[in-house]
């Protein structure tokens, strides 16, 4: 009896386990299906009273705002229910592109700062080889001098001051 139990829970799912992953082709969700981005250009299948249209956020606002200009004339509410869908599709097109000019922005920005950076660092790797030039004569001077002396002492030693005669 205690067999069957376990038998039926096994099929029926234990708590805390993803039951959800046994159910494949049920439901609405389906992860295989690749998403659109969320962009101005993305096509939109749209169901309103003038029929189905497709298009962009900005084509379906275009093609709703002139079928409400055509049945203004003609029927008042109709016209003000596709200048409602014309509105709604203007500011889904208005906040993409909203969307799309701040990443833009975003992404100059990055940029401009990449640049600063590069900028930064090659000034930084010309001070540093300043820096070393400098140092580098620093320790060429000393030597010079040393040279400079000796060959001056030497130059001494080799032609002997003549003696002055101060008793004539």
């Amino acid at each position: 009896m205690k067999q069957n139990q376990n038998v039926r829970q096994n099929r029926q799912g234990r708590p805390n386990q993803y039951n959800n992953q046994k159910r494949t082709g049920k439901g609405r969700h389906n992860n295989n299906r690749p998403q659109q981005p969320n962009t101005a250009n993305r096509q939109i299948d749209s169901r309103g009273p003038g029929g189905i249209q497709r298009g962009n956020a900005k084509q379906l606002y275009e093609k709703y705002k002139l079928m409400a200009r055509e049945r203004r004339a003609t029927d008042r509410l109709e016209s003000e229910s596709l200048s409602q869908h014309a509105d709604h599709y203007y500011r889904i097109y208005a906040e993409f592109a909203a969307t799309e000019a701040a990443s833009q922005l975003a992404q100059e920005q990055a940029q401009k700062l990449a640049q600063e950076q590069k900028q930064a660092q090659e000034q930084a790797q010309e001070q540093a080889q300043k820096q070393a030039q400098k140092q580098k004569q620093e320790q060429e001077q000393p030597k010079e001098q040393v040279q400079t002396e000796i060959q001056a002492a030497v130059t001494q030693e080799a032609s002997p001051e003549l003696p002055q005669d101060s008793a004539k």
